[in-house]
């Protein structure tokens, strides 16, 4: 009699963790399918707000969607992908400004911005599930920063400078000069094992939209 209440009582247990490890991929599908259909809407807008913080003051304008352009990552360790927007083509007739590549992702039920980088830099790279992004110079493309970005800021790790004609320089932070192997050891800190993926930014066309954002 003891026997089969162990029995039963560890097939119910089984029973629950089949049941818990099917649920899980259901509700982060479900979830990312959420996240998707929301970008979609976002960019079919005719113009979306990005916001910047400058000092204690917050700024924001209105800019054409048509003219964007947009791609995927998943920046931090949830399943919910993030949307990073290409806004360069919408500065015309100025080289500067703060409103350059933005960072969104879905939260709460909608669509937040979570991180913006100025027309000075583009982000190309990123180290999936760090929250590790390489940011390159959009005069010199030899000049790359590697940051982890946190809520509306980021915190610079290391710079290359490629462009030296001996050999390239290393940076900690912003400053501080480093060997070439601090430099990938300090990267490694933050990325570990991870591999650094490309950006592949695409139009917003509707057919890119339901192309890349399903």
């Amino acid at each position: 009699m003891k026997k089969r209440r162990n029995r039963a009582f560890l097939t119910g247990m089984l029973l629950c963790l089949l049941l818990l490890a099917a649920a899980v991929p259901a509700s982060a599908a479900t979830q990312k399918a959420k996240a998707f259909k929301a970008y979609r809407e976002f960019l079919s807008e005719k113009k979306i707000a990005l916001k910047v913080i400058l000092g204690e003051d917050n700024a924001s304008a209105k800019f054409k969607t048509e003219k964007m352009q947009f791609a995927i990552v998943y920046l931090n360790r949830d399943s919910i992908p993030e949307l990073v927007v290409d806004n360069s083509a919408n500065i015309s007739g100025n080289y500067y400004s703060p409103f350059g590549t933005a960072i969104f992702t879905w939260k709460n039920g909608e669509v937040q911005q979570i991180f913006i980088q100025d027309t000075y830099y583009k982000i190309r790279k990123y180290y999936k599930k760090k929250n590790v992004l390489v940011a390159v110079n959009q005069a010199k493309s030899s000049l790359s920063v590697t940051a982890r970005i946190g809520d509306e800021d980021a915190k610079v790790i290391a710079v290359k400078d490629g462009s030296k004609l001996y050999g390239a320089d290393y940076f900690a932070g912003r400053a501080k000069k480093i060997s070439k192997a601090k430099y990938h050891r300090l990267i490694k800190h933050y990325t570990g094992s991870r591999k650094v993926s490309k950006i592949t930014y695409r139009p917003n066309t509707a057919a890119n939209r339901k192309k890349y954002l399903n």
